[in-house]
């Protein structure tokens, strides 16, 4: 019994070894930003549905690779399990620029997430919000030189033509490959639950550009224009 017990330990010891020498190290992003409730003036999107929608991402990552093995999209997994701090900052601008109520998330928004390969890499966000009757579509692009989002332009786009997109984008069908993008990500947010589609290397090409053909209206945001 004694060297049953013995031998027992040494081979939970060699495993734990093991695991430790062959498991991948994922590099801890969780905390390198201050978390939202410590660092906005004015919170409407939480630390708890920031960890949500990341959950919902997760989710719908590990559905689409029980249909089709990809890469790309394993390789972001360990990106939200962690806490991927682009997406952290871009909640955050949301809040301290007062671009998000609590009545929307009883009306449901979208947020659009990109990352685009040309001669330099494009990362950017679009809000999607009910504004008087209206969808509007902010666009943020991020600055890697000061670290921030920063809105580049407010669009009122075509109601019906976008929920034609979302509705199509949903049933993702992944037959194409979206290069240059790299990364396209759908999320819908509502009081009952958040739908996260995620799209990297491979997806729906196709639908993809009907969200870069609807019919826009351009409302640039201008500067206070000084008189001499």
């Amino acid at each position: 019994m004694k060297y049953l017990i013995l031998f027992t330990l040494s081979v939970l010891l060699i495993g734990k070894v093991y695991a430790q020498e062959y498991t991948p190290t994922i590099p801890d992003t969780s905390y390198v930003l201050i978390p939202i409730s410590e660092s906005c003036k004015n919170i409407v999107f939480t630390d708890s549905m920031y960890k949500a929608w990341n959950t919902a991402s997760i989710e719908n990552i590990k559905s689409s690779l029980l249909k089709d093995s990809n890469e790309c999209l394993m390789w972001l997994i360990p990106l939200f399990t962690k806490g991927e701090n682009s997406r952290l900052l871009f909640l955050k601008t949301l809040n301290n620029d007062s671009l998000i109520t609590k009545e929307d998330f009883t009306k449901g928004f979208f947020i659009i997430e990109e990352i685009v390969e040309g001669s330099m890499l494009c990362i950017q966000n679009y809000f999607i919000v009910s504004r008087e009757n209206m969808i509007k579509k902010y666009y943020f692009r991020f600055s890697n030189v000061n670290c921030t989002w920063d809105l580049k332009m407010e669009r009122v786009i075509n109601k019906y033509k976008f929920y034609r997109f979302f509705h199509k984008i949903k049933k993702q069908n992944r037959n194409d490959n979206i290069y240059p993008i790299q990364k396209f990500i759908v999320t819908k947010f509502t009081e009952e639950k958040i739908e996260s589609y995620v799209f990297a290397c491979d997806g729906c090409n196709k639908y993809i550009n009907l969200f870069y053909k609807m019919g826009m209206r351009c409302k640039k945001r201008q500067k206070n224009k000084q008189t001499h």
